[in-house]
């Protein structure tokens, strides 16, 4: 205590790697030392002895089996028993004095800052237009940007790596541009399912490390300049409403809509033949602003191996996909990355028994085996962190003559805020399309309750394995 320790490391009485006989835990603490015990699930035994001036506390669990993983099982430390002393105190402050102290001089603004800001925005008027400039001048100075790094503006300027954040707060200081750092949680605030932490650290916050630009004639802009591509004012989908830290407090960043958030977006034509092959055009995008992550190293990739990871790519969203052309919209923009394909399907229709039929000319949901992985029991409550969707939208054009029969049953599921639904459409004449919307949103469920999400991915699965089946007429 004399040395300020306000936390002591805490104790996990059970482990996922091997049995406890014996777990004891000993902690000697001087009499009225102001540590607070904590404690989560602890069923063992706990005694307190003196010696002294001295408080001693032993605390012990006996036979304690390992705990078996199970497929989404949140962290070790939410689901085993244990203890831990500390001091309660004013976190959030702290946590801002010293967040904000690290950046303080990491900021400083410079000579060789104020000379790249007076030559970035030479001629340039109003806020936003100079702080775009500013902006993009740090994407050109900096090739490996890395907003986890402790270098300041200035050792990022001149090494051309490092904290890309700070040296754009530091410009946007030197050209006199309103703005804050802020340090985000990174996870949407549904997200933030884990127990509470009784003595939280300023790691807490230091997740990711934003900018909020603040204009005088233009509206206010978070940006992320821990993706190189990433334009002004955009920041990654992964996080909506989530949590961050500011000088002046706590504020949440935007909400974004269903079609902003992380995932992918497939889009494939099919042009069938008489033959029972198809002309096929796929496209493939990744939303909510991942199409900018990696898209510097992808413009450095050989142009042979991008069509090879590229067929590769398609032949996993298209079964039997050949690809003969390759284009990249948005690898010389502004734009987010996409691969788009042109090429053939040499078999899409099947002759059987009960007519001409067609797999769905999708990638399997597979939601058993990806997500729910099990039979509906548990002994651990199952966890999903994070938000992602998916949407498919497929037009098959058939040759003439050739109608869709049958197919899967137009289908619309849903468990707590999770979406899975499926439609046909066969209003246009001698066309069939197909949407599939899959939404996830983050859910903690106990062990009863893991059966409807079990059911609920069982009943996606079990609609697709329906084929197309097209007759003549």
């Amino acid at each position: 205590p004399e040395e300020g320790t306000r936390t002591l490391e805490s104790w996990q009485f059970a482990s996922g790697t091997e049995p406890y006989h014996v777990s004891r835990f000993v902690v000697i603490l001087p009499r009225n030392s102001g540590y607070v015990l904590e404690q989560h699930a602890f069923d063992g035994t706990h005694t307190i002895s003196s010696d002294g001036d001295l408080e001693v506390h032993v605390f012990e669990v006996r036979d304690r089996d390992r705990l078996q993983h199970e497929p989404g099982s949140p962290p070790i430390k939410w689901l085993v028993p244990w203890v831990q002393f500390g001091k309660h105190w004013d976190f959030t402050a702290e946590a801002q004095h010293e967040l904000f102290q690290q950046s303080r001089l990491a900021t400083r603004v410079t000579p060789e800052v104020r000379a790249l800001a007076e030559k970035t925005t030479k001629d340039v008027t109003g806020d936003e237009a100079r702080a775009i400039a500013l902006y993009d001048a740090v994407r050109v100075a900096v090739k490996k940007p890395n907003t986890g790094s402790s270098l300041s503006a200035t050792a990022t300027l001149l090494g051309q790596a490092g904290n890309t954040a700070y040296l754009f707060a530091s410009l946007l200081d030197a050209a006199g541009i309103d703005h804050e750092l802020g340090w985000s949680r990174d996870s949407a605030p549904e997200a933030a399912l884990e127990p509470d932490v009784p003595f939280p650290s300023p790691q807490r916050w230091q997740q990711r490390l934003l900018v909020r630009v603040n204009p005088k004639d233009a509206s206010p802009a978070w940006c992320d300049l821990s993706v190189h591509d990433l334009p002004y004012g955009k920041i990654l989908g992964n996080a909506s409403r989530a949590e961050v830290m500011t000088m002046h407090g706590i504020v949440s960043l935007p909400e974004l809509s269903p079609e902003e958030v992380r995932g992918a977006r497939l889009s494939i034509a099919l042009d069938v033949q008489a033959d029972g092959g198809a002309k096929a055009d796929v496209k493939y995008e990744q939303t909510g602003n991942f199409g900018y992550v990696n898209k510097d190293r992808y413009k450095e990739t050989p142009e042979a191996k991008r069509k090879t990871d590229a067929g590769r790519t398609f032949a996993g969203v298209l079964p039997g996909f050949e690809l003969n052309r390759l284009e990249t919209p948005g690898i010389d923009d502004d734009r987010p990355l996409a691969l788009v394909g042109h090429g053939s399907v040499k078999k899409f229709l099947d002759q059987s028994d009960t007519g001409t039929t067609a797999k769905l000319p999708m990638p399997d949901a597979a939601l058993t085996r990806g997500l729910a992985g099990g039979e509906g029991e548990r002994k651990f409550p199952y966890y999903l962190r994070s938000t992602f969707q998916s949407t498919t939208d497929v037009v098959i054009t058939l040759p003439e003559g050739l109608h869709l029969a049958d197919g899967p049953p137009a289908t619309t599921e849903g468990w707590h805020g999770c979406e899975y639904a499926l439609n046909t459409d066969t209003s246009v004449p001698g066309k069939v399309r197909l949407t599939r919307t899959i939404r996830l949103v983050p859910f903690l469920v106990q062990p009863e309750e893991y059966a409807g999400f079990a059911s609920f991915c069982a009943k996606a699965d079990e609609v697709e394995r329906v084929p197309l089946r097209f007759v003549s007429q």
